[in-house]
């Protein structure tokens, strides 16, 4: 996941990356912060577990120009309630770059 301002730009070419199957197998894309026009884009692959599944969206990021903090969430943790604070004190992402 990362976080920004240049939605359009971002988005259209994240999208299209999806789509042809060189990123990922799915993406989501919501508004985060309204007073700074700050969007949440995030990228899903199929296992968490296989690092080599992760490194290689984060190369096609690269690719695509995006040169934001990346950093990689499990879905799991989304489900579970693990987000930054948590009572566990958990840290709600597990890889970042």
């Amino acid at each position: 996941m990362f976080h920004s301002t240049k939605i359009d730009e971002i988005w259209t070419s994240v999208a299209k990356a999806v789509v042809s199957g060189t990123l990922g197998s799915a993406a989501n894309v919501f508004m985060s912060d309204n007073q700074l026009m700050e969007y949440t884009i995030l990228i899903y692959n199929e296992d968490f577990t296989k690092k080599e599944q992760v490194w290689a969206v984060e190369r096609s990021l690269r690719t695509l120009g995006v040169t934001f903090t990346l950093r990689y969430k499990p879905n799991i943790y989304t489900t579970l309630g693990i987000y930054n604070g948590n009572e566990w004190q958990l840290e709600p992402t597990i890889y970042h770059s």
